[in-house]
Formats: structure tokens, sequence, C-alpha cells
């Protein structure tokens, strides 16, 4: 099992010949996973909880813990991702230990997802944390040094190497950003749109960075002014 998006969802896969299955929040069957692909319990209120972020959905009359489940199979696949309620802080509010004292690190909530595998129990544990951010000066000194040192290369330094280094490193953490942004989820369109609002940018970062540092290494053209005769 995995965390990924920065907590917001879990990421479960299956590669041995056993069925994992998760159950939902009043402990009724609600997820499994097996060689043969993906199963999920359509009258688990969990199916419909867990489709967003807040648990906001509303429940159908037939989301019943309590109910025969009813399997519906979503995919071939060993691998599924889901919104597990457990696991993240659930209000648009900060906790009230953050809200208190947001300078210091926090211990939110320690929090448990249980699994079965064949019939034996398992659990999977861990924790969420406050980290606090950097100070907001901190991103404004480190523009206010780019952009002065990128206005410096062009006003007093004759060669264009600096703001070609610049726009390297300005590449570079581009490359890293895209790197490191979790893959949007959800239908074709939300996934396209994501995926160029994140590339986009990057890419023509790139093909700025590209052509100055060819015009960096081109070497320079030596011209010839022609004599007028009389």
């Amino acid at each position: 099992m995995q965390i990924i998006e920065f907590g917001n969802r879990l990421r479960l896969s299956n590669g041995g010949d056993e069925v994992v299955s998760v159950p939902g929040y009043s402990s009724e069957p609600y997820l499994q996973i097996g060689p043969d692909g993906v199963q999920r319990n359509d009258n688990s209120p969990a199916t419909y909880l867990n489709s967003s972020r807040d648990g906001t959905t509303p429940l159908p009359e037939r989301a019943d813990p309590q109910a025969d489940p009813f399997w519906v199979s979503l995919s071939s696949e060993t691998v599924y991702e889901w919104h597990d309620h457990r696991t993240h802080w659930m209000s648009a509010l900060l906790p009230p230990q953050v809200r208190a004292d947001p300078d210091v690190s926090h211990r939110v909530i320690e929090w448990m997802v249980p699994l079965e595998i064949d019939g034996r129990a398992y659990s999977v544990a861990g924790v969420l944390d406050w980290t606090p951010p950097p100070p907001g000066w901190a991103s404004y000194a480190v523009l206010v040094v780019l952009v002065g040192t990128g206005a410096a290369a062009g006003w007093l330094w004759r060669s264009p190497r600096l703001a070609a280094g610049l726009l390297v490193l300005a590449g570079a953490g581009s490359v890293w950003h895209v790197a490191s942004t979790p893959l949007p989820f959800g239908d074709a369109s939300s996934v396209v749109y994501g995926l160029l609002a994140v590339l986009v940018p990057t890419v023509l970062v790139l093909v700025l960075t590209y052509f100055a540092v060819r015009a960096v290494r081109r070497p320079p053209v030596v011209g010839v002014r022609a004599r007028r005769r009389t």
C-alpha cells in the first residue's frame, strides 16, 4: 500500500495469488483485489464516500453496511486507488493544535486501515504530521535575487552566459516540478488538462533555455564594412 498525492489517496496493489480485502468504515465488505482484478461492493457506503476527498457524496438508498455485498468488477488490473478518509484530515479548517501554534510541528492523527488476506486480519498504520511551511519572505527573497541577477546580466554584463545559466537553472527546476507533481486522477479530460497545465510552462522554459544556450555557444559574427568608392 502506498500513500500518493501528498496523502490524498491510497494505492493498493496485489501481485500475489491471494485476495486482499479492504473493509469499509463500518467494517462492511468494500474492496477486493485479487488475481482476477478489482471488485467493489456497490452496497457499501464507502463506495460513495470515497469518491471525493471531503466525503460529502450523497448516499443512495442501497448503501447499507448491513446489506449483502453486491460486487461490481472495476478492472482486470491488480491495483486500485481511492480516497480513504481514515488517513487524512477531513475538515477544511486546520487542526486545532495547528491553529493554536502553526509555527511548530504537530502530530495531527495516527491512522490505521484494516486489511484481510484470505480471511487473515492485517492493518496498515501511519501518522499525519504538520510541518510548518517556510516563511513567506523566503520565496520573495529568491524571486528578488533571480530578477536582480537577470537584470544585472542584461544591463551590466556584455556576455549572455549568466542569463543562459539562469534559464538552465529554471529549466532544471521546471523538470523537477513535473517529476514531483502527482499524476492527475479522473476522467480523460481532467487528466489531459492537468498534464497540460504542468507540462506547457515547462516546455516553454526548456525551449527558451535551448535557444539561449545555442546563442551563447554560437561563434560571434564578424562584420565587414565595405568602403564606398569615390
